[in-house]
């Protein structure tokens, strides 16, 4: 092993101290901040920007105006190690090119934050990246390439990250070679997993994260009865101080029913309703959710309003962006960050999740 590689050995054991992270296969990848520069100039342009402006005012006002660049200074060199770390010691993941305009990528991983894999949560991310710099040039729907990314917090859930964060690693170098044996690196499962992601995520692509499920090895059980989801429902609220929005079955105002049945639940009963979950607490039934012995009618913005039964729900997964709802028939509702406060929306992460095939009691 060359004095290079020990080099990058070293900074990656030193990176995976400080954060105690930890990847299986790390980037290896020594990032060149003109081209992260030129990839997200927006990333970047706002050190250069406030240091040009404390400049012009300790030329042209006081010179003590430079002690203001001392904590921009400090930010940036933090900023920069953490960015090396991202490249050096960040995960290696499977992608590809799946869209030109706009310029899109998808990468697959597993948000299971256990060593031994107990709790699987394979996802997809679609986001977009400068295309732009890929070597060779003139990328094609369908190339290969590889990311490299760090994993966000958990949400409410121990075992899963709520989120990953992959960048091209194109944008980190224009080595030719660097980039042909990072996707070398990877082996044929990961690209076997990242086709199997996107053959579940509907076309034309978007953004967002996508959580993907294995196929069910048994029939799905049987439809929950009322009274299990009304049990559920009902330990949910009673374990957690968060009740903002949620109206169990005898806590349901008569206006709020009214309004529910008369605009994006028409097609339902009062006589069915288990409880109601306004969409931002207080929101009188005019959007939300109302859970049904049948099924669950929605009404959201950017949504819109339906209807599925028990049979066709298949899971969720909470990220900081979204909550998705996955159905048996590959739709798939993303509730956006202005659906529902955020004790509303783990909430919501939590009732569903004790509704999914397979799911313990």
């Amino acid at each position: 092993m060359g004095d290079a590689e020990s080099n990058i050995d070293r900074e990656i054991e030193r990176f995976q101290d400080e954060t105690d992270s930890a990847a299986d296969l790390p980037g290896r990848i020594r990032v060149n901040l003109f081209r992260f520069a030129r990839a997200f100039p927006h990333r970047v342009q706002w050190w250069f920007v406030t240091l040009a402006v404390i400049g012009a005012l300790a030329w042209f006002v006081h010179g003590t105006f430079l002690v203001a660049a001392v904590p921009v200074l400090i930010w940036m060199r933090r900023h920069w190690r953490n960015l090396r770390g991202h490249f050096l010691s960040g995960c290696l993941n499977a992608a590809k090119v799946v869209s030109l305009d706009p310029p899109l990528v998808a990468a697959s991983t597993d948000l299971d934050v256990n060593e031994d894999s107990s709790s699987p949560c394979p996802v997809l991310r679609i986001l977009p990246q400068p295309l732009g710099l890929m070597v060779p040039g003139d990328p094609e729907i369908g190339r290969r390439a590889a990311t490299v990314s760090l994993y966000g917090w958990t949400i409410g859930d121990r075992d899963h990250w709520s989120t990953f964060h992959p960048f091209l690693v194109d944008v980190a170098t224009g080595n030719a070679e660097k980039i042909r044996e990072s996707i070398d690196r990877l082996d044929d499962e990961d690209w076997a997993d990242l086709e199997f992601a996107l053959a579940q995520v509907p076309q034309p692509y978007t953004p967002g994260l996508y959580r993907i499920y294995e196929p069910l090895e048994r029939p799905l059980p049987a439809e929950p009865t009322p009274e299990e989801i009304e049990k559920k429902l009902n330990r949910h609220v009673a374990r957690r101080q968060d009740r903002l929005g949620w109206h169990p079955k005898g806590q349901i105002d008569a206006e709020s029913m009214q309004t529910a049945l008369g605009t994006w639940a028409a097609g339902a009963r009062a006589e069915d309703a288990i409880a109601l979950i306004d969409h931002l607490g207080g929101d009188r039934g005019k959007s939300g959710f109302l859970v049904t012995s049948d099924g669950i009618w929605y009404g959201l913005r950017d949504v819109g309003d339906g209807f599925f039964p028990w049979r066709e729900f298949r899971g969720t997964h909470l990220s900081p962006d979204a909550l998705e709802i996955t159905l048996t028939t590959g739709t798939r509702l993303h509730l956006t960050l202005d659906h529902f406060l955020p004790e509303a929306r783990e909430g919501l992460d939590l009732f569903f999740r004790g509704l999914e095939p397979g799911e313990a009691e």
